[in-house]
């Protein structure tokens, strides 16, 4: 227990590791048909900075990623680094998320820059994303539309050994 006065150890931020594993979609703008539109894969590791436990405020997440899109003819792996900005609390959050993507699409080089507006819910456990990615691969100028969805594994992991200590006593 904190020997900190309730009101200054709620004000105290609160630093939460994160381990998000999201699934989603990628449609290119301007596609011909629906049948354009991919699954993605988005495996992202950061450190959240939000705010004291009963306070709303500035919300930020640095995070190292790694995203697949198994488009047929534009997939490819992507490293992510980036941030999320967000207002909000622990509990929740929303605001934008920036990536830097660097990697290959079929086999060319590729890099370049996601933004999307993001919302995390119930207490980091869920974040939503839609966004606009653009890369560029071989000089070829690429815009895509992506919508994920992403559980953090951290807050389950804690939860299942809170509750194996709990039933061991």
């Amino acid at each position: 227990a904190s020997s900190l006065p309730r009101r200054v150890d709620a004000m105290q931020p609160r630093v939460l590791p994160g381990l998000r594993i999201g699934f989603g979609a990628h449609v290119p703008v301007g596609a011909a048909t629906p049948s354009d539109a991919s699954f993605v894969f988005d495996l992202h590791a950061g450190v959240g900075l939000y705010p004291g436990r009963d306070e709303a405020g500035l919300v930020l997440v640095p995070e190292l990623g790694y995203s697949h899109d198994t488009s047929p003819t534009r997939g490819g792996n992507h490293f992510t680094p980036g941030l999320l900005l967000m207002f909000g609390s622990w509990l929740f959050s929303f605001g934008i998320a920036e990536h830097a993507v660097l990697g290959d699409s079929m086999g060319a080089a590729a890099f370049g820059v996601r933004s999307a507006l993001v919302a995390q819910l119930l207490a980091t456990s869920l974040t939503l994303e839609v966004g606009h990615q653009w890369t560029s691969v071989g000089g070829e100028d690429r815009h895509d539309v992506r919508v994920t969805a992403a559980i953090n594994l951290v807050p389950l992991i804690r939860a299942m050994v809170w509750r194996a200590s709990h039933a061991a006593r």
